[in-house]
């Protein structure tokens, strides 16, 4: 690792490591939709590996959403079968290196990542902010 990547990992890193839950999950949202795009031009220039392995990343934070989901949550199944969705495309995507079905996936990813920014806002609006900043749990992936 050079030095400057050196760097951006440690940022990154503290980055994460003293986000909110709510920062992580639009960070988790946001490297998906990076790792996707990224994806897409490794296939485009028949970089097979590195599509992979952008795609088995987005995998593995799709995968840590999963486990995260609050049962609790009135919208608990809608979550869940979105997030086994956009693993099972984003299998797909890989075994058939098609960048057509990754393209499909971007506009409901932004929309559920946008959605869940409007709803941290409205919630931090009527929350007090010492209990809506606490960090409950720590996503278990490099994002």
């Amino acid at each position: 690792m050079s030095l400057p990547d050196s760097r951006s990992h440690y940022y990154r890193k503290a980055r994460i490591e003293t986000a909110s839950q709510r920062q992580l999950i639009l960070m988790a949202y946001d490297r998906i939709l990076t790792d996707i795009e990224a994806a897409m031009k490794s296939i485009e220039i028949e970089e097979v590996e590195a599509a992979n392995n952008k795609l088995i990343h987005a995998q593995r934070i799709v995968n840590v959403l999963l486990e995260a989901v609050d049962q609790k949550h009135p919208q608990v199944d809608l979550l869940v079968n979105f997030y086994i969705f956009l693993k099972r495309k984003l299998l797909q995507a890989n075994m058939e290196k098609d960048p057509a079905i990754l393209q499909g996936l971007l506009p409901a990813i932004a929309e559920i990542r946008n959605a869940w920014e409007m709803g941290f806002k409205n919630q931090s609006s009527h929350t007090p902010r010492s209990t809506t900043d606490t960090k409950q749990q720590t996503l278990s992936v490099e994002l």
